[in-house]
């Protein structure tokens, strides 16, 4: 939840990251798309990693090895991505009266 202070024309003075107030209830799908999201940031990174290290991995004849553990990881990663829509059904949503 970001907290900014603007000036009288519009600049801003202060922008900070607090916590959400007491009362905002986390839902379920609220938790999914958190969890999901978090999810997919870290799978990404291992994808990026494992990519960079095993372009240089070379097989016993000497050739590059074919990444076929890659394909399913991408679709798990755009899965994961893809639930992070499940926040639109929540209550941060529908409901809030802060954003209608």
């Amino acid at each position: 939840h970001w907290s900014h202070v603007y000036t009288i024309s519009g600049n801003i003075l202060h922008e900070s990251c607090r916590e959400y107030p007491s009362w905002i209830e986390f839902d379920s799908s609220w938790k999914a798309a958190r969890a999901f999201s978090v999810m997919a940031f870290f799978l990404s990174v291992s994808l990026l990693i494992a990519v960079c290290l095993s372009a240089c991995a070379i097989n016993s004849q000497h050739q590059h090895t074919w990444h076929g553990w890659e394909s399913p990881l991408y679709l798990l990663l755009a899965f994961f991505q893809g639930s992070t829509f499940s926040l639109l059904n929540s209550k941060l949503c529908h409901g809030n009266f802060l954003i209608q």
